[in-house]
């Protein structure tokens, strides 16, 4: 129930910082030598997830629609998948309809906009 709990205050703004932190989580503990490799602890691979979502995330509020419930239903296949299916990243189907409805011309474009 706890857990639940953790997971029930997923929002359109707060996903990306969730998914950052069970994403150095899981790198941490299952691969540890790639995490080794680009940050030193937690907190720098969070800021450095943060900045890379921060790039594009104001795209993704604009152009589609969140569904709290998918954006559940990925964090938490992230969080239980075994090390194998998390470095595989066969958890990422799980997470495929977090943002829907989006108008890919206009996500595109902004995308695009930003990363320039």
């Amino acid at each position: 129930m706890l857990i639940f709990a953790l997971f029930a205050c997923v929002t359109a703004e707060n996903f990306a910082s969730k998914t950052d932190a069970v994403l150095c989580q899981r790198t941490e503990e299952c691969d540890k030598g790639a995490f080794e490799g680009r940050w030193s602890d937690q907190g720098e691979c969070r800021d450095d997830l943060d900045q890379q979502y921060d790039e594009t995330m104001s795209c993704y509020l604009d152009n589609c629609t969140f569904d709290e419930a998918e954006a559940n239903d990925c964090l938490k296949a992230m969080r239980t998948s075994t090390c194998d299916d998390f470095t595989s990243a066969d958890y990422a189907s799980d997470c495929d309809n977090v943002w829907q409805e989006c108008d890919m011309v206009d996500l595109a474009l902004c995308i695009v906009g930003v990363a320039a």
